[in-house]
């Protein structure tokens, strides 16, 4: 069932508060990588001619809690990138993941995405996928504001909560929030909200993170994968429009 939302407005935001994009494929393939498998997925990207010229190995820590005391488990795995900072892509034990702090479009995004999706199927061989999520992760710092109760004029009074009491307002000085949304086809979205005091620039900004996610264990599907994708960010673009005002969107302004 679709969000009970209106269409979304694709008009692209010329001062996006975006700062980081990332999605995830976990699957069930829980074996290292090994160098061989490293290679062969980085030329298929183009290699060292291609988007993501270099490779280095990574770790990364994953924390197990069940029955006794948390375990923490070491996951290897192989890191390409951009020679400058901006776009990656991570091929772990159980998950390849694209993620960039230089977003600008859903098309772009998409198409590497495609790629990355396109390269797991020929390497790994996946077959089932465990999780698959799509996460934007907003910090509006353009308004320079300098109060909680400032936020009033750009996000809705169903997130402010507290902020939009008089007399209360200022007197927060921190606040954050975490909701969870029913999506359709059994995806959720874990929507993470609230103040951030930057004491530094003596400002108040606010995170607006997205996280969309499926975790029903399916058949690993290229082709259902990348339409996944595409709801889901046809979702979180509703779900931010409905978290702003339209002063906020036009502040931020778009593209002619």
């Amino acid at each position: 069932m679709p969000l009970p939302l209106p269409e979304p407005d694709t008009t692209q935001l010329v001062r996006s508060p975006l700062e980081l994009v990332v999605c995830q494929v976990r699957f069930d393939s829980p074996a290292p990588r090994t160098s061989v498998e490293a290679l062969q997925f980085h030329e298929i990207l183009g290699g060292e001619a291609g988007r993501y010229p270099r490779l280095e190995p990574v770790q990364a820590l994953n924390l197990s809690v069940g029955l006794g005391a948390p375990e923490t488990l070491a996951s290897t795995g192989w890191r390409f990138s951009e020679r400058e900072p901006g776009w990656a892509v991570s091929l772990m034990s159980d998950h390849v993941s694209l993620e960039t702090q230089r977003y600008e479009t859903w098309n772009d995004f998409r198409q590497r995405l495609g790629e990355v999706i396109d390269a797991i199927t020929e390497v790994v061989e996946p077959t089932l996928v465990l999780r698959f999520g799509l996460r934007y992760i907003d910090r509006i710092t353009e308004l320079n504001v300098t109060s909680p109760a400032g936020w009033e004029r750009y996000i809705r009074p169903w997130l402010l909560g507290f902020v939009t009491v008089p007399g209360i307002g200022n007197l927060i000085e921190g606040a954050q929030q975490q909701l969870i949304i029913s999506l359709a086809e059994d995806g959720k979205c874990g929507l993470r909200h609230g103040l951030l005091p930057d004491s530094g620039r003596g400002m108040v900004d606010y995170l607006l993170d997205y996280d969309l996610y499926q975790q029903e264990t399916r058949r690993f599907d290229a082709a259902s994968l990348k339409a996944t994708a595409d709801v889901f960010n046809r979702m979180a673009l509703q779900l931010f429009q409905a978290s702003v005002t339209p002063e906020l969107l036009q502040v931020l302004g778009a593209a002619g």
